[in-house]
């Protein structure tokens, strides 16, 4: 047995203390994906939509599983096994009904640990991972457990079920670049910290700092294990610091994050979750207080104290679970990038200094590249916005402006179009995308 461990999560004031029981299923829907499957339990209409969605066939089954069924490449047993006799009975009805390389997504019931759930799985599934969900989500790999409140889930195989979960247990990239405002970036790596069970590498590039930002950095790792900060002499711009994170991070999903937002319960998991449940769409932005449209929602009454935020958030995560929506473009404080669309157009691209239109122009790129652009509706986060700007005393509209013209010379737009019109991806002249073009490669090496 192998697993990776993660720490638990604690959600925070104002989320909701259970989802319907469905939800679940969302997470563990990506290892459906292409699959002939045999749902157990329930049979609820919300699952029964989840599960169709990525798998091949669904049969859905309330008793025990008919001898003439034939085979299957995976067996959902979310609702089953209340009792350990129970989920004794299901293991080995299981893996009569599994094809060899098959998998078994089953609840474990109160009263099992790790070593009696080992014993029971004995050699038909030699291979198996434990989830656990602290309150309502995230889902994390745990190595191992006791009997507890928590809600468990096994996926167990009988062959090596690492290449199935490897989207599960990759460790995500976190870039954040840092020019002054030590008081914000501080806030955003404490929210960070709190919000983010899941297996992360964090590097920071100090782009140039001259307030306490290089001692405030210095202290990290006492907080985190994984962190790496590299330091530049002077602030390079936005898009060259992230192509040096990003560097930094070979083989990961990279989530880019501005130092003045606050993080929120659960946030990781469900934009990991969108990324894993459609790999074509390539990047995945959240919804915030200050963004371009169409991630920025009206709130009425907001004033971004955290208590607020936090509430807000879990609002959002109930409403509009699973929700999102295709955009022509993304904002960059809170975006993951999957790894696929990084081999294939690789960073930012630099002519778009010190900031702005950098993230328009790579998802202008991801969808020359074939990609679909998601904003997962069920994330909110936090944005104060333009702090870099602010504290500098430089002027963010002629860094607009500048940069909005040379956007515009770039991809052959109507120069005559003026900053703040409402542009549709369609006014870009389609020229697919070329790579010798379009793809920016990132720095060789870095200085930390």
């Amino acid at each position: 047995m192998k697993v990776v461990a993660t720490c638990p999560v604690d959600q925070g004031s104002g989320i909701p203390k259970s989802f319907p029981t469905w939800v679940r299923y969302r997470y563990f829907s990506p290892l459906l994906k292409d699959r002939r499957v045999l749902e157990l339990g329930w049979g609820e209409k919300k699952s029964g939509e989840y599960i169709s969605k990525p798998a091949s066939s669904v049969v859905p089954c309330e008793g025990r599983i008919p001898e003439d069924a034939g085979r299957f490449d995976a067996i959902l047993a979310l609702g089953m096994a209340e009792k350990k006799d129970e989920l004794s009975s299901t293991i080995r009805e299981a893996r009569k009904s599994l094809e060899e390389d098959g998998i078994l997504i089953v609840n474990i019931p109160k009263g099992c640990d790790a070593i009696s759930f080992q014993e029971m799985v004995g050699s038909a599934f030699p291979y198996f991972y434990f989830f656990h969900q602290l309150s309502t989500e995230p889902w994390d790999v745990v190595p191992g457990f006791a009997e507890s409140g928590l809600s468990l889930i096994a996926v167990c195989s009988a062959s090596p079920v690492e290449p199935v979960l490897e989207d599960y247990v990759r460790t995500t990239g976190i870039v954040m670049v840092c020019h002054n405002n030590d008081a914000y970036s501080n806030l955003a790596m404490r929210s960070l910290g709190h919000f983010t069970p899941e297996p992360i590498d964090v590097v920071i590039v100090d782009n140039g700092s001259t307030d306490g930002t290089r001692e405030w950095t210095g202290k990290l790792k006492e907080s985190f294990e994984n962190i790496t900060v590299i330091r530049n002499e002077e602030n390079l711009g936005f898009a060259p610091a992230v192509n040096q994170g990003m560097a930094a991070l070979p083989g990961r999903d990279i989530l880019l994050l501005n130092n003045d937002v606050v993080l929120t319960g659960g946030w990781l998991s469900r934009m990991l979750v969108a990324l894993r449940e459609d790999s074509s769409r390539g990047m995945i932005g959240a919804l915030s207080n200050y963004a371009a449209p169409p991630q920025k929602i009206d709130l009425q009454g907001y004033s971004g104290e955290m208590e607020q935020v936090q509430k807000l958030s879990g609002q959002l995560a109930l409403t509009r679970f699973s929700s999102g929506f295709h955009a022509p473009r993304l904002s960059g404080f809170c975006l993951l990038i999957g790894r696929k669309l990084v081999e294939e157009i690789g960073g930012f691209d630099e002519r778009f200094v010190p900031g702005f239109f950098e993230d328009d122009d790579y998802a202008a790129r991801a969808q020359f590249a074939g990609f679909k652009p998601w904003v997962a509706a069920d994330v909110f986060v936090h944005h104060y916005g333009s702090r870099t700007f602010v504290q500098t005393s430089s002027d963010p509209n002629q860094h607009l402006q500048e940069n909005w013209d040379r956007f515009k010379e770039k991809w052959g737009v109507y120069s005559g179009l003026e900053l703040g019109e409402v542009f549709p991806f369609d006014t870009i002249p389609p020229t697919g995308f070329d790579r010798e073009r379009d793809f920016i490669p990132l720095p060789c090496s870095v200085s930390a």
